[in-house]
């Protein structure tokens, strides 16, 4: 790049579970149209760090939950959600010098598990200057108790849970230990912006609508510093208007 260039803002995309990378490059390209610079990872296990981690859960030999519960996989997406954040700031570290990139201007997005790896980032790096977490949940406790609590009510797989509720105990506290839920306040006022389906089931709105209720009193003397949009008829997906609302999103804000 030339001496006097500008450094452009930096957007980084995290994928969801089981994707890779290149699943960003469609907002990544509207992000670099719009000015900015986009950086996508693969996630531990995922793309070209697959390492059959995935694949020996789904085999569900050394499972603790019933294989077809999928708890032991939704643990898992949170061992690399927290992995995640540790990667971004090994990314941080390695470009610091490169001037091409404004991370004084850092934003973050994702999608489903990219989308909780938004929350989770927002909550613990301050580094973060704005956020557009992408149908994913900000509730990793409440979710996991949730979810952890339907399991049960299928008389098929109670008796291998209740073999498990010491286990279970000990991965609820860990939920507990990562869960940026309460965290959120202290990133108000901060701009978030959270991207929800009105008809998803595996990212259920109602935890967004939760975390809105929360931050509104943290947000109340810069109201438009925070914002959720549920679309209409949207399931788990990243849709051309979502996408075209989170670009929108970081123009405004970074």
């Amino acid at each position: 790049a030339a001496a006097d260039a500008v450094a452009a803002p930096v957007v980084i995309y995290m994928h969801g579970f089981t994707g890779q990378k290149e699943h960003g490059l469609e907002v990544g390209y509207q992000l670099a149209q719009a000015g900015f610079a986009c950086i996508a990872f693969d996630a531990m296990a995922h793309g070209a760090r697959d390492d059959g981690r995935i694949e020996a859960i789904a085999a569900g030999a050394q499972n603790t939950y019933p294989a077809a519960s999928g708890l032991d996989m939704y643990l898992f997406m949170h061992q690399v959600i927290v992995q995640n954040s540790q990667d971004v700031q090994t990314l941080l570290s390695a470009l610091a010098d490169n001037h091409r990139f404004d991370f004084a201007r850092l934003g973050v997005t994702g999608v489903s598990m990219g989308g909780f790896s938004s929350f989770y980032l927002a909550a613990n790096s301050e580094v973060v200057r704005a956020a557009a977490p992408v149908i994913g949940i900000p509730a990793f406790s409440q979710r996991w108790e949730d979810v952890l609590l339907e399991a049960s009510t299928y008389t098929e797989w109670r008796p291998q849970l209740e073999l498990a509720v010491e286990q279970s105990r000990v991965h609820s506290a860990w939920m507990r230990e990562i869960d940026p839920y309460l965290k959120l306040a202290a990133y108000a006022p901060r701009p978030l912006f959270m991207v929800s389906g009105d008809l998803d089931t595996d990212s259920p709105k109602v935890y967004s609508v939760r975390l809105l209720r929360e931050l509104t009193p943290a947000y109340a003397p810069q109201p438009a510093q925070l914002r959720l949009k549920i679309y209409d008829g949207a399931r788990h997906e990243f849709t051309s208007a979502m996408r075209a609302d989170v670009v929108e999103w970081f123009q405004r804000h970074l």
